[in-house]
């Protein structure tokens, strides 16, 4: 199999091919592909997948404003695959992690979910 990173092309040696309905070769793959590219790949540019740090995530709405900022999410690398199923005549694929995420930043709220008004500002964490 090959991967197109970064505009280079690159084996990727942990990649068994599978048939499309294989949901266990997939779901090894996936846990194969996890393992090697929780620390990054430097030599590519692929930086680590754990932690991931955003400036800022923009989730409002037209009613809602929330916004986090300085944003650490941690976990990812210990995600265990679950389910993956793919469907190559519909073009899908059905992806279940567990993944223990720990978010930490900062949130900006305002405005209203449903009829209830909500608004605040100040530090998050959230275990998921």
């Amino acid at each position: 199999m090959i991967d197109c990173l970064v505009g280079r092309m690159v084996a990727t040696a942990f990649v068994v091919p599978c048939r499309a309905a294989d949901e266990k070769c997939l779901l090894d793959n996936l846990g194969r592909g996890i393992e090697a590219y929780k620390d990054g790949i430097p030599e590519l540019g692929v930086g680590k997948m754990d932690p991931l740090y955003f400036t800022e995530v923009d989730s409002s709405s037209p009613n809602l404003k929330f916004i986090l900022r300085d944003l650490t999410v941690t976990g990812l690398k210990s995600c265990k695959p679950l389910k993956l199923r793919r469907d190559p005549a519909k073009s899908t694929i059905v992806l279940k992690l567990q993944c223990p995420i720990k978010l930490d930043g900062e949130y900006e709220l305002d405005g209203q979910v449903l009829v209830l008004k909500v608004g605040g500002k100040g530090k998050i964490h959230v275990f998921l």
